[in-house]
């Protein structure tokens, strides 16, 4: 089924508003450590993710996943050809 702010899994909508948001309308979803708060910091911190990239996969105009890389490494911005 296609995602939403369903509530339910891992990662409900509400702490991990600054990723679905954007996943949810179709857009990318990119940062470094230094730029996430919250829940979506914290995750992130304590599983050794510097900066993260999350592609929305649409059907028919829906998100339904996302394909999701993590740079363990370094904390830095993903380049235009990388998000492309």
């Amino acid at each position: 089924a296609p995602l939403g702010g369903h509530g339910r899994g891992p990662f409900p909508y509400a702490p991990y508003a600054e990723v679905w948001t954007p996943l949810l309308a179709g857009r990318v979803y990119h940062a470094p450590l230094r730029a996430k708060t919250g829940a979506n910091a914290a995750l992130n911190a304590a599983h050794g993710v510097r900066s993260d990239l999350f592609v929305p996969v649409m059907v028919a105009g829906r998100c339904w996943g996302a394909l999701n890389l993590d740079d363990c490494t370094a904390e830095r911005d993903w380049s235009d050809g990388e998000v492309e």
